[in-house]
């Protein structure tokens, strides 16, 4: 593994370590309290998997088919988005709610 893999995968692994901690805090808390913030962050962390469906087949097959791949990754980009939308909408009433940023 040359210098540059290697930093970089230290850098990946302690960023998904950090992801992994902060997620099952996110998991605990949405089995907790159901409340829409961990719903909305527990779906954005869990579109990963699409990423992870793609890079899998890709390395295992050294390609993949482009039908396969559009699937994983609007399944990954549809949770984004509706995490977006959320935070768009919570920012929406709060101004409604207090005339300004709060």
């Amino acid at each position: 593994m040359s210098n540059e893999e290697m930093n970089t995968y230290i850098s990946m692994r302690n960023d998904f370590h950090d992801l992994i901690v902060n997620y099952l805090e996110v998991i605990k808390e949405y089995h907790e309290t159901h409340s829409r913030d961990s719903a909305f962050l527990k779906d954005a962390v869990d579109s990963i998997l699409g990423i992870q469906a793609v890079l899998e087949v890709y390395v295992e097959d050294k390609e993949i088919h482009p039908e396969y791949a559009i699937e994983k990754l609007s399944f990954t980009k549809r949770y984004i988005e509706g995490a977006i939308d959320y935070y768009k909408s919570v920012l929406e009433q709060r101004k409604d709610k207090n005339g300004k940023d709060k």
